[in-house]
């Protein structure tokens, strides 16, 4: 039996069960001598009464006849008005489609830099979204490099680094942050190489001092890791300037060197343009002292573009974001309790959240924290070295978020050329 067959029946079918009510039909079995017997529901009186032909008989005909085109008309009409709306949906997508082709895609980048102590955990099985973020979106710029090694700093050097992004990434506000992370890799790794080879009284076999030939480069978060920002020391060492301790304690937590949008034209051509850079803030410091204005913060007070602080993140996202709504929900994220105007500590995990909750769509970081392990991860020398293997395999990014086109290639060209080795 064919389709249209098999529709036909049910239309009949349906007719008959709508034209006839089960006592009408035992009444016309009971004067054709047919045995219902077997009969419990009306779709079973139905079958009988069509298996057995009466839906052919003149007598009957015309009650079921007419049901039936009602039934029939009413199904044509349905159809049509669902091959119209699908039509309607299909000319709506294309012409949305074809609206969408002429118009820019904007993409947030937010670069950071990192002053804590740090200590990794558990890796993240590959399939998890934190994982795939990490690995794919982030950049990652690491002081210590290799896992379980320490970092060791120079207090004085903390606030001076900070300066030292802030400036790198100002003086570039078009170049794709992939070109500035690698001139910043460089020159902070010879600056830190150089600090390590100072400290002519440290034991050779402390971690940083052992793999100094492999300190200060790329690599990619696949493990939780936990910032924490207190300091051991409570107090101000003696031989140490109120400033500079002052600016060594505000330098500590989660700074934010830079955000710019990457966007790429309807062409495919690939722009990026700078949106927010300390130095600027700065800058409109010093012009309202001209103005009379003294409202404005200190450009010394670099704690408002600090994300352990509340007051830095209300900055960053209602003055530079423009998106007010989200503070509260981003305070939620790092926990702040009520009064509390600075975070001790903080994770990746809440990193992550808070990138996705505020449509931070790639990242670097610049990490000068450790790379300790906790206690409980048993982490041995083997593993150190496959774990370090893997996340330098993924430090160049298969999406690119540094990566400057002028639209030109044809897809062929760029769909040959493999995804890890495009310049991002």
């Amino acid at each position: 039996m064919s389709l249209s067959d098999v529709e036909k029946e049910e239309d009949l079918a349906a007719s008959i069960s709508k034209s006839m009510t089960i006592d009408k039909l035992k009444e016309i079995f009971k004067n054709e001598n047919i045995d219902i017997s077997g009969a419990k529901k009306k779709a079973d009186y139905v079958g009988l009464y069509i298996s057995n032909g009466l839906h052919n008989r003149e007598k009957y005909k015309s009650a079921v006849s007419i049901t039936a085109t009602s039934i029939t008309a009413a199904k044509t009409a349905k159809q049509k008005e669902a091959s119209l709306k699908k039509t309607e949906s299909k000319a709506e997508s294309k012409a949305e489609s074809k609206a969408g082709e002429g118009q820019a895609k904007e993409e947030l980048i937010m670069s950071l830099l990192i002053s804590a102590h740090g200590i990794e955990s558990y890796e993240w099985p590959p399939y998890m979204p934190i994982a795939k973020f990490y690995r794919d979106n982030v950049r990652v710029y690491s002081r210590a490099c290799v896992p379980g090694v320490l970092s060791l700093r120079n207090r004085r050097h903390v606030r001076q680094s900070i300066d030292e992004t802030f400036t790198i990434f100002k003086n570039n506000p078009e170049r794709s942050t992939q070109e500035i992370m690698a001139e910043y890799t460089g020159v902070d790794r010879d600056h830190y190489r150089n600090f390590l080879d100072s400290l002519t009284n440290c034991d050779p076999s402390r971690s940083a001092i052992k793999n100094k030939e492999r300190c200060g480069g790329l690599i990619t978060y696949l493990s939780q890791k936990e910032f924490d920002f207190t300091e051991p020391i409570s107090s101000k060492p003696v031989f140490e300037t109120d400033y500079n301790w002052e600016q060594f304690l505000a330098s500590r937590g989660i700074n934010v060197s830079d955000i710019r949008l990457k966007v790429t034209a309807s062409d495919g051509s690939v722009t990026y343009r700078n949106i927010f850079n300390p130095y600027e803030d700065m800058e409109n410091y010093y012009r309202s002292i001209d103005n009379g204005d003294l409202e404005h913060d200190s450009p010394n007070n670099i704690t408002k573009f600090n994300l352990i602080y509340r007051h830095g993140i209300e900055f960053i996202l209602k003055d530079v974001l423009h998106k007010e709504e989200l503070i509260a929900p981003a305070l939620e994220i790092f926990r702040f309790k009520e009064g509390e105007t600075k975070r001790p500590e903080l994770s990746l995990d809440q990193l992550y959240r808070f990138f996705k909750l505020v449509g931070i769509k790639y990242v670097n970081i610049i990490d000068h924290s450790c790379r300790a392990f906790s206690p409980y991860s048993n982490l041995t020398e083997e593993y150190a070295q496959k774990l370090f293997e893997k996340e330098q395999h993924y430090s160049v990014k298969p999406v690119a978020f540094g990566k400057r086109s002028d639209g030109k290639r044809t897809r062929r060209r760029r769909d040959r050329k493999n995804k890890y080795s495009r310049k991002i």
